[in-house]
């Protein structure tokens, strides 16, 4: 999401532990006013402040290019590692491989919703379904 540098340039390690989302308004000449949604986020980073003194640092927004993408799959909808092979289908259902023992589970995640009257009833199968 966000990468953030020391005074001196170097890339420094953060961690993001809160995404707020907000909408700012912005007022402007003769009573206009627009409004900006935006997401403020809560960075963790190791820094040392001398007593009565401060740190800068420089947060700037991650490029596309510096992250990583060596372990995401080149295919749309799979998500894979050297045990196991997931496949989100059509219909949000997941088709899970496991390569160890080559055996397939189809329609995992499968959602049924039944609407009788008063009630809705959601059942959860997280397994296969036969």
């Amino acid at each position: 999401m966000v990468e953030v540098f020391d005074a001196d340039g170097q890339a420094v390690r953060s961690q993001v532990i809160g995404i707020e989302d907000d909408t700012l308004y912005a007022y402007l000449k003769y009573g206009n006013a627009i409004n900006i949604e935006a997401s403020r986020l809560t960075i963790a980073i190791p820094a040392e402040v001398p007593a009565m003194g401060y740190a800068s640092c420089r947060i700037v927004p991650k490029q596309a290019a510096s992250r990583p993408v060596d372990n995401l799959s080149p295919q749309a909808n799979v998500l894979e590692n050297a045990l196991l092979r997931a496949e989100i289908q059509g219909d949000g259902t997941v088709r899970l491989l496991d390569k160890t023992t080559g055996r397939v589970f189809e329609n995992l995640l499968f959602k049924i919703f039944l609407d009788d009257m008063a009630s809705e009833r959601r059942f959860f199968a997280l397994g296969p379904l036969a």
